[in-house]
């Protein structure tokens, strides 16, 4: 079994700091985020809804967010958001 990482230390791994967008997939449909903080252990991140311009972000959306239930990867600028 692989050993337990803090969704901060997968982030400083990858290299994703705040404005980072990521998109995950699971077995339900896309969800885009965009890490809006990274601390010690916790990754605090709001939700992107499509839209016309690329994807807004909502912050009233904004928590605490777990990076182990979904593969992730970055959102490179310009490219299509979730839909």
């Amino acid at each position: 079994m692989s050993e337990y990482k803090y969704d901060a230390d997968i982030c400083r791994e990858n290299g994703w700091g705040v404005g980072t967008r990521l998109i995950g997939d699971a077995d339900t449909d896309p969800i885009e985020i965009e890490i809006t903080a990274v601390g010690l252990k916790l990754v605090l991140a709001a939700l992107v809804y499509p839209d016309s311009s690329g994807g807004e972000i909502h912050p009233a959306d904004e928590g605490t967010w777990t990076l182990q239930c979904r593969e992730w990867r970055k959102v490179e600028p310009g490219s299509a958001s979730a839909s």
